[in-house]
């Protein structure tokens, strides 16, 4: 699979999923490109708020560039580069009226993140996913406010689908041991008992509790993650079927 060379490390994956890529942040077409989809995306949702990503930065993808070894092989950094690519792009986020929310990566990741000075207090919000609590902590004591996706807690990523459709090996006969199923957790197996017990978990675990020690302005809101791969065209079909009542 071209996302996951046999033997190769994380690090050197062209992506993280199959199906993505990366943005070539030394390409100008790049951004030609980013402006009309950005003024676009604004155009049609009118909210306060523009996602602007930066979640798993793979490193394969760029380093197959030619331009991008050239500027590794001399003093060049990855981080040096997801900077080019951030500070090219915000301005026009907040020349658009918005605030910008980009994932922890961006400024937490151990390996390709952005100088802070780069994203201002006032029009930045940081999405965390990772290690409890205590990545939503470091966001804020820093002065950000922060929106919490726990993976812990709040990812509905339990299901029969994969990133390419509906896979039959998720598929569990009756009376078999599912494992772990398509889940990225060991405690998480694609069992019904697992789905209520995520379900649940909405409720059960409180942002407000969980994170006692984080001053409670500095959270946006708690969100809960259903990838779409995990819906299936059932799950459409029903939505539809109950939208004609």
């Amino acid at each position: 699979m071209f996302w996951w060379p046999a033997g190769s490390e994380l690090a050197d994956w062209p992506a993280s999923e199959p199906g993505t890529g990366h943005l070539n942040p030394l390409n100008l077409k790049t951004y030609q490109v980013l402006k009309n989809v950005i003024r676009d995306v604004a155009t049609l949702f009118p909210y306060q708020f523009y996602h602007a990503g930066a979640e798993e930065i793979m490193s394969g993808c760029w380093k197959a560039d030619p331009a991008i070894q050239a500027l590794l092989s001399s003093v060049g950094t990855l981080s040096q580069l997801l900077e080019t690519f951030v500070s090219s792009t915000l301005p026009y986020i907040l020349s658009l009226k918005r605030t910008a929310v980009y994932w922890e990566d961006v400024l937490l990741d151990p390996n390709i993140k952005v100088d802070k000075s780069l994203l201002t207090l006032e029009h930045t919000i940081l999405q965390t996913c990772n290690n409890g609590p205590n990545n939503t902590k470091r966001i804020v004591s820093s002065g950000y406010r922060a929106i919490v996706l726990s993976l812990d807690f709040y990812y509905l990523d339990c299901g029969p689908g994969d990133f390419l459709g509906n896979d039959s090996q998720y598929d569990q006969p009756p009376g078999s041991n599912p494992g772990n199923g398509d889940s990225w957790f060991s405690l998480n197996p694609c069992c019904p008992a697992a789905h209520a017990h995520f379900a649940l978990s909405a409720y059960l675990v409180s942002p407000i509790v969980t994170y006692y020690d984080v001053p409670r302005q500095s959270m946006i809101c708690a969100l809960r993650l259903l990838p779409p791969e995990k819906t299936m065209q059932a799950a459409l079909l029903l939505s539809e079927s109950l939208s004609r009542g």
